[in-house]
């Protein structure tokens, strides 16, 4: 149980770590001069970015067995 506790509290403070980064840091990214393909990956990278850095950090913070 004090392990399920301990990987929801992990997820949960990364999860709202990275959103106030986005929140806050999102708008200083210089994205206004991006048209078409370019606009699209970098779309695509703020999507998968907080995912990939959440299961990253959870991975490195797993006990070994």
């Amino acid at each position: 149980m004090k392990e399920t506790a301990s990987f929801l509290a992990k997820v949960l403070f990364s999860s709202a770590a990275l959103s106030v980064l986005i929140k806050f840091g999102g708008p200083l990214l210089p994205i206004a001069n991006l048209a078409g393909t370019g606009l699209n990956w970098v779309a695509i990278a703020l999507i998968l970015t907080p995912s990939l850095i959440v299961g990253v950090l959870l991975w490195l913070t797993h006990p070994t067995p």
